[in-house]
């Protein structure tokens, strides 16, 4: 699974997961405004394993590709 973190109002990142959807890739996308929690983190061997929630929960093992698409601007 292609996991996207991005904005809501981009629209390349739209643009992509109507292809991902196209292609049949499974993918989700993380918006800056959404609330995310982690249920659980572990580190061991090396390893990092987490699970996220976000209406359903994501496993760390679930992910095989990670794209970040724009940043965040905080204003002082």
């Amino acid at each position: 699974m292609v996991l996207i973190n991005s904005n809501d109002a981009d629209v390349t990142t739209k643009n992509v997961t109507y292809w991902l959807y196209y292609y049949g890739i499974l993918f989700k996308r993380i918006n800056y405004s959404d609330d995310i929690s982690i249920q659980d983190f572990k580190l061991s061997n090396q390893t990092i394993s987490f699970s996220l929630v976000l209406n359903e929960k994501i496993h760390s093992s679930d992910i095989s590709f990670f794209w970040y698409r724009r940043g965040v601007n905080v204003a002082k």
